[in-house]
């Protein structure tokens, strides 16, 4: 499984250098699913399995800042189809409606994998699902920095320098890591 997660991170790695790259919407969502494969296969590299719920979300969290980052180079890059041609093909209105839908999307799939029976059976406990406000502040925050902050140029940048994303993730970490904690000792479990 691991080979076959690799061989297929390469193929479409290829497929994306050599045509995809120039194919409107597919170009960011074949990136995203890159981002997923490598979710994947790191799971499988060291042997713990994943929820489909996690991985969708992975995915749709991934598009979410591809479509960020095609809107903000939209807007604040000179010359931009002449760097990546595929921007002439895109318009602002398309990626706001693209983001939206990715952003119900992460949402959705995150709950549902919080709330997954074989989720709660692997961490015995329920109470991940109380992450999900946290997960939807820090979706929401990436959302202002994009729109009102005109940011969305490199998403890794974003994350890192945000104070607000930062600290989503450390209380996200923080809880999540608790729950666990709890869980696996039988204390604060929801059935």
């Amino acid at each position: 499984p691991t080979t076959a997660a690799a061989g297929a991170y390469f193929l479409l790695s290829l497929a994306y250098s050599l045509w995809l790259k120039r194919v409107v919407l597919v170009d960011v969502m074949t990136i995203a699913l890159l981002f997923a494969l490598r979710v994947w296969g790191g799971a499988l590299a060291i042997n713990v399995s994943l929820s489909s719920w996690f991985i969708l979300a992975t995915l749709f969290l991934s598009i979410f800042m591809g479509f960020g980052k095609r809107r903000h180079d939209l807007l604040h890059v000179p010359e931009k189809t002449k760097t990546r041609p595929v921007l002439g093909q895109y318009d602002v209105k398309l990626l706001d409606y693209a983001i939206v839908v990715s952003i119900a999307c992460i949402i959705l799939t995150y709950a549902l994998y919080t709330a997954d029976a074989d989720t709660v059976e692997r961490f015995h406990t329920g109470a991940l699902v109380y992450t999900v406000p946290v997960v939807v502040y820090g979706v929401f925050r990436y959302l202002f920095l994009v729109y009102k902050k005109e940011n969305g140029g490199d998403p890794s940048d974003i994350v890192l320098r945000d104070k607000g994303l930062i600290i989503a993730v450390c209380l996200w970490l923080a809880a999540v890591i608790g729950i666990i904690t709890l869980g696996h000792f039988g204390i604060g479990g929801i059935d």
